[in-house]
């Protein structure tokens, strides 16, 4: 960050730890408590400013270091992401039914995904992050971190629980879609990594989107502009 800017890039990086220690990711932990042949993984910043000019920096853990079979499973390495013909087909019902639309970006993405094999990760202290930590200690990480193969499935299963406990059921033919169904009415979830797609009649979507609220930290984006990479232009009253 050897630049004219390296002041703000390392309020980024303050504030990304900040993150961290809010959702419990890592337990620091004393190096010689560490079983001799862990696995010990490093990570790297990704730093680069946005279209809009916001900057934007990514701690990324090199998980290409982990094992197979010790850190992760090989069916865990991708997660499903709803398919195209879906979006239209809901684009499709939105226009005919006149439907309200909400999308939701879920904060932290990854953060929130949890190792559920038992997996015990070491990872050193990040670049950046040596004034938080004492030169002894390794980070033993408690929840997924952005590079780690399997941060991706283990996101979706959290957000599979989160519409369970809604009471809406996954659709067999794309498992990024959920839907129910409220007193005769039709809601639907469509899923893109953490952009989230609610639409249905208007007081359902406000009923659902505000219990999405209270599972995640979310940013609510208001109606449907764009999804997936691709620019929605609607207009309600003419249909």
């Amino acid at each position: 960050m050897a630049t004219d800017e390296a002041e703000e890039w390392d309020k980024l990086v303050v504030k990304k730890h900040n993150t961290f220690l809010e959702y419990k990711l890592w337990h620091a932990i004393k190096k010689n408590r560490v079983l001799a042949g862990a696995k010990v993984l490093t990570s790297t910043w990704a730093m680069k400013p946005k279209a809009n000019g916001d900057k934007r920096a990514c701690l990324n853990a090199q998980g290409f270091k982990q094992v197979d079979c010790i850190h992760y499973n090989a069916h865990d390495l991708a997660a499903p992401l709803v398919y195209d013909m879906t979006i239209r087909i809901v684009l499709v019902l939105i226009t005919m039914a006149n439907w309200a639309t909400s999308l939701t970006d879920v904060k932290g993405t990854f953060l929130n995904g949890k190792f559920c094999n038992r997996e015990q990760l070491y990872m050193t202290v990040p670049h950046r992050f040596e004034r938080f930590y004492p030169s002894d200690v390794l980070l033993l990480l408690l929840k997924m971190i952005y590079g780690l193969k399997q941060a991706a499935i283990q996101f979706w299963h959290e957000l599979q629980k989160a519409f369970k406990f809604m009471q809406f059921h996954y659709n067999k033919a794309d498992l990024c879609l959920s839907y129910k169904w409220v007193n005769g009415k039709l809601n639907i979830w469509i899923t893109w990594v953490d952009n989230c797609l609610n639409t249905g009649p208007e007081q359902e979507v406000k009923e659902v989107v505000k219990q999405m609220n209270s599972l995640f930290e979310c940013k609510e984006l208001g109606e449907l502009a764009e999804y997936a990479g691709c620019k929605i232009d609607y207009n309600k009253e003419d249909g």
